[in-house]
């Protein structure tokens, strides 16, 4: 058992990952923005350096949003989310993940689990697609991130 002495703090640590570049930092007690990451109105975060600018008359609606769609590449359809692509890929085509992890098991058995790039990955390969394919349709098709969140979430 260990014992410990003197001061123990209740505290929380917090993980920070951009969706863009996979940098990741963490802290206790810290925010974000303590480590230069910034979120769009859909809740991208993603590093300060991999936004765009932000046009000077910009004021946010939103109180978390610290960058507007236009100045976030995942919502301008320029860089994927493979979390929100999974799921429109799972609605679209219907590929379970227990298909994808019975793959990755012929060369790994002790996998538990499908990340969601293996699965965009994996879709990508089975369909015949590009990545700049899907999102030039996600864009055409929506127009927005935002509306292309609406239908996905079906809300």
């Amino acid at each position: 058992m260990k014992i410990r002495s003197g001061f123990v703090s209740n505290s929380s640590s917090s993980s920070f990952v951009c969706q863009i570049c996979g940098a990741s930092d963490s802290g206790f007690d810290a925010d974000y923005h303590d480590f230069g990451f910034v979120m769009c109105p859909n809740e991208h975060m993603i590093c300060e350096d991999e936004a765009y600018d932000v046009p000077e008359d910009w004021e946010s609606d939103d109180e978390d949003s610290d960058i507007p769609e236009s100045s976030c590449p995942i919502c301008m359809f320029e860089v994927s989310s493979k979390s929100d692509l999974k799921e429109y890929f799972r609605k679209l085509y219907g590929i379970t993940e227990d298909e994808i992890l019975a793959e990755i098991k012929k060369n790994n058995g002790r996998r538990k689990r499908v990340y969601d790039i293996e699965y965009v990955n994996y879709v990508y390969e089975k369909k015949g697609i590009t990545e700049n394919a899907v999102l030039a349709e996600l864009k055409a098709k929506y127009g927005t991130y935002a509306n292309f969140l609406k239908d996905l979430r079906g809300y």
